[in-house]
């Protein structure tokens, strides 16, 4: 179980941005690593490979933990409070 609490908008879309480049990247990098060794893949490729596909989940989870506290809001009893984000958890 991880839980992960960003309590600041800036982080939560700073931690979006650097997911989507983490996944981004990933998946140029990995395209390009699988076409560029196509027929002679060693084990150390096959590895470098398999830690590109865990960067891009990496990515996509950065994402996720963004969306999620990115979309909770405190529920507050006064009409004319402010929405902000609430202590927005994410377990997995």
């Amino acid at each position: 179980m991880v839980r992960v609490t960003i309590h600041s908008r800036t982080g939560n879309r700073v931690l979006a941005v650097a997911g989507a480049i983490y996944a981004i990247a990933g998946i140029v990098l990995f395209t390009w690593f699988v076409v560029d060794t196509w027929g002679a893949a060693s084990v150390i490729d096959r590895a470098m490979q398999l830690s590109l596909l865990v960067a891009i989940a990496l990515g996509i989870w950065f994402i996720y933990i963004a969306q999620v506290n990115l979309t909770a809001v405190d529920v507050s009893s006064s009409p004319n409070a402010r929405q902000r984000p609430a202590n927005a958890e994410v377990t997995l």
